[in-house]
């Protein structure tokens, strides 16, 4: 199976070694009544990191008015009357 393209952070050091510190304490307590938080922990963290990185790169789009084309087409469609309520 080929390797997925996901970026290349997945492969610098500190990354392989965080995960392959989960990954070894989890294969040692496969059944640790604390992996369902542990997971719920990671998942949660990466998941609000994710949201950050994904609202500073809106921000930097928008002050860069690489989406000031969006507006553009919101303003022509309320001019048309073709807004409809959400």
């Amino acid at each position: 199976m080929a390797k997925p393209e996901v970026g290349r952070f997945h492969e610098s050091a500190s990354c392989k070694k965080f995960f392959t510190t989960v990954r070894e304490q989890w294969k040692s307590d496969p059944f640790s009544e604390n992996e369902p938080e542990d997971y719920g922990c990671l998942h949660v963290w990466l998941s609000e990191r994710d949201r950050e990185k994904w609202d500073e790169e809106i921000e930097r789009d928008v002050t860069a008015g690489k989406l000031d084309f969006l507006v553009k087409e919101a303003v022509a469609e309320k001019n048309q009357w073709r807004l409809k309520k959400l």
